[in-house]
């Protein structure tokens, strides 16, 4: 199932790249490094597929309970293929390569972003449980010097 395929990508294990993003879509990466135009077949394929995975991926119409987070991950990965291949009207931007590089990036320090948040979330865990069973052992051994008395 797709779902199942896609969760490292969306749990943050694993880095979406672009050329990997077309494969979510069942869709061959483009040659050449050209902005494509909106009405390119490739990109009309693209918004199709997105709209087929719309329709199997979203919440309302799916009851896995990791729908909705691959859902908005599939939406998010389009507008990314969007905004780094689909050439925008009077819109003179960096290269593909360049948009490449620097959404990578971005996604990289994201990745880390949410490690490091896990771990001290992870952390927090931890330091609680030490904190209830440091309260748990006083609390034993003061019933036990009660019971003493």
């Amino acid at each position: 199932e797709k779902i199942v395929s896609l969760r490292p990508f969306v749990k943050g294990r694993q880095a979406a790249t672009l050329n990997s993003i077309w494969g979510f879509f069942d869709i061959s990466v483009p040659s050449g490094v050209a902005p494509l135009d909106p009405q390119d077949k490739v990109v009309q394929d693209l918004k199709a597929k997105l709209n087929r995975l719309r329709l199997l991926m979203h919440p309302d119409k799916n009851g896995h309970p990791e729908a909705e987070p691959t859902f908005k991950f599939l939406e998010q990965c389009h507008q990314r293929l969007v905004g780094a291949f689909v050439r925008r009207a009077g819109h003179a931007s960096e290269s593909v390569e360049q948009r490449t590089r620097r959404e990578e990036e971005e996604l990289k320090r994201d990745m880390a972003r949410k490690r490091r948040q896990e771990d001290e979330r992870r952390e927090a865990a931890v330091r609680l449980q030490r904190e209830e069973d440091e309260r748990h052992e006083r609390q034993l051994r003061e019933r036990a010097e009660q019971e003493r008395k």
